[in-house]
């Protein structure tokens, strides 16, 4: 924001090994940081140049630590004496055109010159009255309101609105399954429901024991059923099997999956 700057000298302007970078430095350093300054350089240097005879995996690891030293203590003191104080973003824009580049450039927006220019004309954003400048809050007020993203091309408010009705229609479906969930675990309290397994279980120990009742009847009347016709007594074990085999077609039908229609008739 504001007038354009020349490039500001940084760290990486300065060789933190080199003799000019500690001539500039001297005069700031207090007689403590002087002497360590010193240690680390000389350390450095050494250790360059031990690297540079002997290329080994040891003089090399010396070399870097050594110059992560050089990096942190004396890289944080050309910050603190050489380097010029960080400024602050500017939260003002002095005219029309560096609202317009804010807008383009950083913020995002999509937005040509003659249509934001005829948006400040229509009123959607005004200046100060004394000052005449554009204040940051009130331009990203403004683009909330007006402007579309160049990534998704929907203005803000929309998509904000569509976020939140997602967010909403997402909390209402857990609401959903959460009180389904409750009615559920009531029913099961209440003795409505019973598990799966143990519904099964029941089903086929009184299977397995209606079953066992069956045959013991076949085999008590079978006699009966003989002397009732008049029949050979020693023709009864043929009859058990015979009757036997009726009972399991009827329990085979017992076990099919089978759809029974009930239709209840009242009397007029």
């Amino acid at each position: 924001m504001g007038k354009k700057k020349s490039k500001a000298i940084s760290l990486q302007d300065y060789d933190l090994l080199s003799i000019d970078t500690y001539n500039a430095l001297s005069p700031h350093l207090s007689p403590s940081e002087d002497k360590r300054v010193k240690l680390i350089l000389g350390t450095a240097s050494s250790a360059i140049k031990n690297y540079s005879d002997d290329v080994t995996i040891a003089n090399r690891k010396a070399w870097l630590e050594a110059e992560a030293d050089v990096n942190s203590y004396v890289g944080d003191l050309v910050k603190k004496y050489l380097l010029p104080p960080e400024e602050e973003p500017s939260d003002v824009f002095s005219n029309k055109l560096e609202v317009w580049e804010y807008l383009v450039n950083e913020a995002g927006y999509k937005i040509s010159r003659t249509q934001f220019y005829q948006h400040c004309k229509d009123g959607l954003l005004r200046p100060e009255k004394i000052s005449g400048s554009y204040l940051l809050k009130n331009v990203e007020k403004y683009a909330t309101l007006h402007l579309r993203r160049s990534d998704s091309g929907e203005i803000e408010s929309e998509r904000e609105r569509r976020i939140r009705e997602e967010r909403l229609e997402i909390s209402l479906e857990k609401e959903k399954v959460l009180l389904q969930k409750e009615k559920t675990d009531l029913a099961k309290k209440q003795g409505k429901y019973i598990a799966r397994a143990d519904f099964e279980a029941a089903i086929v120990s009184r299977a397995v024991a209606f079953m066992a009742h069956l045959n013991h009847t076949v085999i008590s009347v079978a006699a009966d059923c003989i002397e009732l016709v008049d029949g050979d007594q020693q023709k009864a074990p043929q009859l058990v099997d015979f009757l036997n085999r009726k009972i399991e077609q009827r329990m085979a039908d017992f076990a099919k999956n089978t759809e029974i229609e009930v239709i209840f008739e009242t009397n007029d």
